[in-house]
């Protein structure tokens, strides 16, 4: 991906190579200073609650570990790779605010999952789509097609993209995430976003849910878009049918209005 920023290459180059230095890795970060507050953002933010503020990627490391930060970092830094804005119709602000919040969602059942890590949750809802973003950029023209069809049918834009370009998006970005050295658990999530029952994971199911809530929250319709089921496992992993997943979460409004926020900055 020729078009990433040189932060976000040197971030890479680090992911491939297991022998990173914390020190490295933290002076990488200090030299972009938006990626540093925003990571210092995620590591503040609950569910963590250090009982204290982290107000350094150094303090954060030490805490955290530094392949934790390091994910972290480059989940942070992808998402700010986006098209020039109208590149294949591409809405640049509106896929930035649904994976803010599938992030801030999918992060959330994280805490009802023992051991699970919130930050694995939340890189994968910040990086869900972003294969979408890849084709966009590298095809816009076939990108352009597979949008206008979905607008005009109202049918899926995942669909419509496997049918036009003959790939999944989310095959081609888990595949590159892969040669990155993300988790394993990370990779499959991606690749598994649109089968959970396959997948038959609680990380899978939170995405797949997540998604469908983003999706409902920034509907012109009021309230949430209820889908008619969920598959099996799905239920049975998050405790109940898609209403019942939602009132356990409580208020998602703010988490929507945090997204708008974060995206316009």
């Amino acid at each position: 991906m020729p078009g990433f920023a040189p932060t976000v290459q040197r971030i890479v180059y680090m992911s491939s190579d297991i022998n990173c230095s914390p020190r490295e890795l933290v002076h990488v970060i200090e030299t972009d200073p938006v990626l540093m507050i925003k990571v210092l953002k995620v590591v503040n933010s609950e569910p963590y609650g250090f009982g204290r503020d982290i107000l350094s990627v150094n303090q954060a490391v030490a805490i955290l570990g530094v392949n934790t930060i390091k994910n972290l970092a480059l989940g942070i830094a992808g998402t700010g790779m986006l098209p020039a804005k109208g590149v294949g119709g591409f809405d640049a602000g509106r896929y930035l605010v649904h994976s803010l919040t599938v992030a801030a969602i999918t992060k959330l059942f994280a805490t009802q999952q023992p051991d699970a890590d919130p930050l694995d949750y939340y890189i994968a809802g910040l990086l869900h789509d972003f294969g979408k973003v890849m084709i966009a950029q590298y095809k816009p023209s076939r990108f352009r097609r597979a949008l206008d069809t979905s607008l005009w049918e109202g049918s899926s834009l995942h669909a419509n993209l496997q049918a036009i370009t003959g790939h999944s998006h989310e095959k081609i970005f888990s595949g590159l995430l892969e040669s990155w050295g993300f988790k394993k658990s990370l990779v499959s999530a991606i690749r598994m976003q649109y089968q959970p029952a396959t997948a038959a994971t609680h990380l899978v199911a939170s995405l797949y849910v997540s998604n469908l809530i983003s999706k409902g929250l920034s509907s012109n319709e009021p309230g949430f878009i209820v889908p008619k089921d969920l598959p099996g496992i799905v239920q049975s992993l998050l405790g109940g049918d898609f209403a019942t997943i939602v009132n356990s979460l409580g208020d998602l409004s703010s988490i929507f209005g945090e997204a708008r926020k974060s995206a316009s900055v």
